[in-house]
């Protein structure tokens, strides 16, 4: 139960945007401003970690500063969300952030850098913003919006378009597809069972 994309090099992004390589802000709105800023605190990361694992859990730890899990169960569950009361929200919203920080985080290599140029910020409803970016790797590229929402003062990530392709809507379409042949209790089974692979 992972998202599809387009590329290896999409594929390879994650939520949190720790492997991109540095680029200028000047001129950068505040959703810009904060992705760069959150690009610099795992830049300083994958740097100064001596190992794989030490450097995964701190990332790990550091997408829970941004990374709008919540938000991303509500949409991905959508009209099923309204139907689960808080016990059930809280369970899925714990294994669904554990799968996706296991789907990606053990994605990462250290030092690995990816050019990335940002094209601009999009005012959404809702006062939310789309950051769009182009991220290139060699001859490769990809173009990647993030969806970024504030609560207060801060400011999450709540989802990733890459090349057209949504991460919240490839995941609805996935559990959806669970749902209609299993039911809630099967949905969970197959979380728990990714969650820990």
């Amino acid at each position: 139960m992972r998202p599809r994309t387009s590329s290896h090099l999409a594929f390879g992004l994650l939520v949190g945007l720790a492997t991109l390589a540095a680029a200028s802000t000047a001129g950068a709105g505040e959703a810009q401003g904060f992705l760069a800023a959150k690009h610099k605190k795992l830049e300083q990361i994958t740097a100064s970690s001596k190992g794989v694992d030490a450097m995964r859990e701190k990332i790990r730890k550091e997408m829970e500063s941004f990374v709008d899990y919540e938000e991303m169960s509500r949409l991905t569950l959508n009209t099923q969300w309204e139907g689960l009361d808080a016990k059930q929200r809280k369970e899925f919203v714990g294994l669904f952030k554990k799968m996706i920080q296991r789907t990606y985080i053990k994605r990462f290599e250290p030092q690995k850098e990816l050019g990335v140029e940002y094209k601009g910020e999009e005012a959404l409803d809702g006062g939310r913003v789309r950051v769009k970016t182009v991220i290139r790797s060699g001859r490769s590229s990809a173009d990647v919006a993030y969806l970024i929402r504030s609560e207060g003062k801060r400011l999450w990530v709540y989802d990733i378009i890459i090349d057209e392709a949504s991460q919240v809507q490839n995941y609805r379409r996935q559990f959806k597809r669970i749902l209609d042949r299993e039911g809630w209790s099967g949905l969970l089974a197959r979380m728990k069972r990714n969650a820990t692979k």
